[in-house]
């Protein structure tokens, strides 16, 4: 049976499934940043719960504030998000740090921010098709669950 949870995290994003023994969440965030959501996150998992994927659609705060909170509370196994180029990654890194807030490690070192037991798999979007790999090798894949379907390129390094 699977379980599908729309948490009521306030203005923001945080979904969840639950497949018998699998849990997959997408994107854990909120606008205001207020305790009230990191007490939803808490109560969403066990202490040390596994999630085996975590989707991050986008980076806007209100998609990501809270995976800090879903870190240090669970463990997760992989992590599928956008590959950012440095670019994208300095704009959002200064974007960030003007607003004062905290996810700037998510996006300059992701596998520091998850740490080392977590796999980062970062996809490009799928109208780059045509721009060659500038590290690693590039390969194309589909992601299916009952309620999405992930296609774009993956970066494997």
């Amino acid at each position: 049976m699977i379980k599908r949870i729309f948490h009521p995290i306030g203005q923001g994003a945080f979904y969840s499934e639950r497949h018998e023994n699998f849990n997959i969440v997408y994107d854990c965030g909120n606008w205001k940043n207020t305790k009230l959501a990191d007490k939803v996150v808490r109560q969403a998992f066990s202490k040390d719960e596994v999630i085996d994927i975590l989707f991050i659609s986008h980076f806007d705060y209100d998609h990501v504030n809270k995976i800090k909170t879903l870190n240090d509370h669970t463990r997760i196994k992989k992590v599928i998000m956008p590959l950012l180029h440095d670019n994208e990654k300095n704009l959002l890194i200064n974007f960030y740090r003007a607003l004062d807030f905290d996810i700037l490690t998510l996006i300059e070192n992701p596998q520091e921010f998850f740490g080392q037991e977590t796999q980062i798999v970062t996809i490009e979007p799928s109208e780059n098709n045509e721009t060659p790999s500038r590290r690693g090798r590039v390969i194309t894949i589909t992601i299916l669950t009952l309620s999405h379907t992930l296609r774009g390129n993956v970066r494997v390094l």
